[in-house]
């Protein structure tokens, strides 16, 4: 969580404090979540994971993740397996032959 709040555009380091000062929880709590967000915060800087740039950049981000938290969408199948992978539906009852409850069978 900690690293999804970092890397949103504008002061991620704001956004963090204001999440774990401006909630619902009882301060003891409160004070918990803070000291192990600082913890961590401190271990991911010094891992390299985030790296605080002093300034803010020209997003607004005054802390830089050594990554992008964003996955890449998978590729597309290869154009040779799309026409089979249509034509499967066609294929079933050769495959199974018709019974009083096919649905189980192919759920099976």
């Amino acid at each position: 969580m900690i690293l999804a709040v970092l890397s949103r555009y504008g002061d991620g380091k704001r956004f963090l404090y204001d999440l774990l000062v401006n909630n619902h929880e009882p301060k003891i709590r409160k004070r918990r979540h803070q000291r192990r967000a600082i913890s961590m915060y401190r271990s991911l800087r010094e891992a390299g994971i985030v790296q605080e740039t002093g300034t803010l950049d020209t997003s607004g981000r005054a802390v830089t993740l050594g990554f992008d938290l964003q996955v890449e969408p998978r590729p597309s199948p290869a154009p040779a397996l799309a026409p089979a992978s249509a034509s499967a539906p066609n294929c079933l009852p050769t495959v199974y032959p018709p019974t009083p409850a096919p649905v189980l069978l192919l759920v099976m």
